[in-house]
């Protein structure tokens, strides 16, 4: 691939921002002092074009790959591979850059990588994001019912996600998806209102949020089901495993891809015409006023806490007198009173009272 269609991936300026504090100064953007030979007033940025130039001439100037160069101090090899990184392709290979062309250098075939190693690891970008946020930005979660221990373990943070797709967007919630103990995808939520881009997703496969439970969770555990990360940590926040498989389009094929018939997989979908049309033998109920567990948590968390817990109980327990009453006592009398005319034999009986077979 061309380092010049690469560089258009790439945005010099969010780069430069995310290590430099950037200034404008009339009419253009500037680094002062100069990170190459520390004077003021000639380092440049140009946005519309997506370059940088030194009017003391301490550097030749350019586009990303060269910043890389003559800013960063990377040697071709190292600054191509960055470039890669960035512009979101995987390097393969040994390769020498040949810079007068501008092309991307003949490699080697490169292995097939499977499993967890064919992800992208966005492990120390999303821990450096996670220390560098403040309190005030780890307050939007607790506001949506999140625990701060469930911030902690998950690494959740506000952040640009310049960071991890190199395209600014502006801050966002950030929601790590962790594999075999690296962060290898991820999901990013506007937090302005009525955001023109809602959510944006790391790109390439996309991983199920906490799959690695079906690995780890031990024989009869339970494990929900839900649309979105935000439901899931809600229930992880009162202590219950869940996994979000980003929607209802996901569940036939989760259900298919699932191996393990020795736990109890429960579903709590949103409470809309598409979640609610979906059937699965075991279901978590949510009142009618809430339009899915993470509101619910935000409405009301001791209510939603007692009540997951004894939905869940009832499910373990599916011939227990208590889910019998709750789910199939009136139903059962209302199929019952279709056998009102059938009598029992005894005249006297039946006319004193009004007893129906199975009332």
């Amino acid at each position: 691939m061309k380092i010049t269609d690469l560089e258009q991936r790439v945005n010099l300026l969010s780069l430069i921002e995310s290590k430099h504090k950037v200034k404008r100064v009339g009419n253009v953007l500037r680094i002062n002092p100069c990170p190459i030979c520390g004077k003021k007033d000639h380092f440049t940025i140009y946005p519309e074009t997506n370059s940088y130039s030194s009017f003391s001439e301490c550097c030749q100037g350019g586009s990303v790959y060269k910043y890389l160069i003559e800013v960063e101090g990377m040697d071709e090899e190292t600054a191509y591979k960055e470039l890669l990184e960035l512009a979101g392709e995987t390097p393969e290979g040994e390769f020498k850059v040949n810079i007068k062309k501008g092309n991307a250098p003949k490699t080697e075939p490169a292995k097939q990588v499977k499993g967890a190693d064919a992800y992208k690891d966005y492990t120390n970008i999303i821990l450096e994001l996670y220390n560098k946020q403040t309190d005030q930005d780890k307050a939007y979660f607790i506001e949506r019912g999140i625990s701060p221990e469930i911030i902690d373990r998950y690494k959740l943070c506000i952040g640009d996600v310049n960071r991890l797709d190199n395209n600014y967007f502006g801050k966002r919630a950030i929601l790590p998806v962790w594999k075999d103990n690296k962060v290898v995808y991820w999901n990013a939520r506007a937090i302005e209102k009525d955001p023109k881009i809602k959510y944006l997703k790391a790109r390439g496969d996309a991983v199920y949020f906490n799959i690695d439970h079906l690995k780890t969770a031990a024989k009869g555990e339970t494990i929900v089901i839900t649309e979105g990360e935000f439901d899931a940590l809600s229930l992880e926040s009162v202590g219950i495993k869940a996994i979000a498989i980003g929607g209802v389009g996901n569940y036939k094929n989760f259900i298919q891809d699932n191996k393990r018939n020795d736990l109890l997989i429960l579903t709590a979908f949103d409470n809309d015409e598409k979640g609610q049309a979906v059937e699965s033998k075991y279901k978590i109920e949510i009142p009618k006023q809430y339009k899915d567990i993470n509101e619910w948590i935000q409405g009301n968390k001791e209510e939603f806490k007692e009540s997951i817990y004894k939905q869940i109980e009832t499910q373990k327990r599916p011939d227990s007198l208590y889910n019998y009453m709750l789910n199939r006592l009136i139903p059962d009398i209302e199929q019952y009173k279709q056998f009102r005319d059938r009598k029992t034999g005894y005249k006297n009986l039946d006319e004193i009272t009004s007893i129906y077979p199975g009332l």
